[in-house]
């Protein structure tokens, strides 16, 4: 029987811990791994509070090196996770317990799971839109190909982690799935779940990982802008146009608090 092992960073999510661990007791996993990334709120208390059926990790990081913070502290996770199949799993997500099915992997080595937005804060029009957008409106399969279906929400043969690891770069998803199918493993994206992100849309951050990731994979800008407009996310524009002029991203600077 393949183990599953549940890699979850955590900086400061107490507003969305009870919802996403809610989740994940419900699920049959073996062993979940919570990455605390310099947090200064109750999101250890709630952790050590809560009582899980199943093995948990605690790993505590109160650095920061890479200068993409999302594939540093996944790739912390996964070296501290002992599972067959490892997922990741953001701590502002509620997850279908199906999609922890090990038969999943029986046509695929990799896994990307499709997940709607539901806004804690009532935002319930901008929740709406970006919802209409992820399923019916996907402007992105007319020109990814083999990754149109895609997500940051997603799962992995543990020989995939070991053969590729996550590399420091803006967009770690987008990278690992696309060096995933350089190297032969299988490809595949499930649409039949039941996953809620509950932090509606980016925040400035990530966008700006976006924008830098997509300058740097030579994007045409007419893509760009038009992702950016209708996504309603603008710091991936401005950030996409100052690493094509400046190459931003190699000049990440880190303090205390990251980016």
């Amino acid at each position: 029987m393949l183990k599953v092992s549940v890699v979850m960073p955590i900086h400061n999510e107490e507003q969305y811990l009870p919802y996403s661990l809610a989740s994940l007791l419900q699920c049959p996993i073996d062993e979940l791994v919570v990455v605390l990334d310099r947090c200064t709120d109750r999101s250890e208390e709630i952790i050590k509070k809560t009582k899980f059926p199943y093995k948990v990790k605690i790993v505590q990081k109160d650095y920061q090196k890479w200068r993409c913070p999302t594939a540093e502290v996944f790739e912390l996770g996964f070296q501290h996770s002992t599972g067959d199949l490892l997922y990741t799993m953001a701590a502002d997500m509620y997850v279908d317990p199906a999609q922890f099915n090990p038969r999943l992997f029986d046509d695929a080595d990799i896994i990307a799971f499709f997940y709607y937005n539901f806004d804690l804060h009532h935002y319930k029009v901008r929740q709406w839109y970006l919802n209409f957008l992820k399923k019916h409106l996907n402007i992105a399969r007319l020109w990814k190909g083999r990754l149109a279906k895609q997500s940051g929400h997603m799962a992995f043969r543990r020989k995939v982690w070991e053969a590729l690891h996550l590399r420091d770069v803006p967009s770690e998803y987008d990278d690992l799935q696309k060096r995933a199918l350089q190297h032969g493993f299988r490809y595949k994206f499930v649409e039949n779940v039941k996953n809620l992100h509950l932090r509606v849309g980016l925040r400035k951050d990530r966008q700006m990982l976006q924008g830098m990731s997509r300058a740097q994979r030579g994007v045409h800008p007419f893509m760009v802008l038009g992702h950016s407009l209708v996504q309603l996310k603008p710091y991936v524009w401005v950030s996409y146009w100052y690493e094509r002029k400046y190459r931003l991203f190699e000049k990440r600077k880190w303090g205390k608090e990251g980016y």
